[in-house]
């Protein structure tokens, strides 16, 4: 019989410590909705006045979102409805921790994209300097055998290739290159989910 005490004790216990992280998991998951469809907090007031709560307030929700204000089970249930949700799904604390690591996950990703996209940037506008120079040295060499009329058509085409590589803007590479980067993130993010 002292086992089952102690169960008894141990689960009202859990049941308890975990009863005062209601409204902070409650308010967080009502945020995470909420910025998700992306209404203020005055709309979602709004949206709870039409739906019969007529001093239903922007404070309310932000007090509500900040844990620091409880709601009873009706309100509950007008909030998950709002948000085409179930209540249990207010109340998931996985769900929030989830989120925040979604969200951490891509934050690092677009960080890295940043300083990816950086050092292309970078390397391009090396690779364009040495072209300049190449170019002008180029023609310094044609200029010295005599002027386009003696270079061969092999020359010409090479030289219009040159031409037209550096014509190419340096905006046109970051797009090209932040695309290739974003398909790449695109791509890890979907294998992790």
């Amino acid at each position: 019989m002292e086992s089952a005490t102690f169960l008894w004790e141990y689960l009202y216990m859990d049941v308890s410590s975990r009863a005062s992280e209601v409204p902070s998991v409650f308010g967080a998951n009502m945020r995470r909705f909420r910025e998700y469809r992306g209404w203020s907090q005055s709309e979602v007031a709004r949206l709870m006045q039409e739906a019969g709560w007529p001093k239903y307030s922007q404070v309310a929700v932000s007090r509500t979102e900040e844990g620091t204000r409880t709601v009873r089970l009706d309100e509950a249930i007008a909030i998950a409805s709002l948000f085409d949700r179930r209540v249990d799904d207010l109340l998931d604390p996985q769900a929030v921790s989830d989120a925040w690591a979604r969200l951490r996950i891509l934050m690092d990703d677009h960080s890295n994209n940043v300083t990816d996209l950086r050092k292309a940037v970078t390397n391009f506008e090396g690779t364009l300097r040495a072209l300049q120079v190449l170019e002008a040295e180029l023609t310094v060499s044609i200029a010295m055998a005599g002027g386009k009329a003696h270079v061969s058509e092999t020359m010409e085409k090479t030289l219009s290739n040159a031409s037209l590589i550096q014509t190419v803007s340096a905006h046109d590479v970051v797009d090209q290159v932040h695309g290739e980067l974003s398909e790449e993130s695109h791509g890890e993010y979907q294998e992790e989910v």
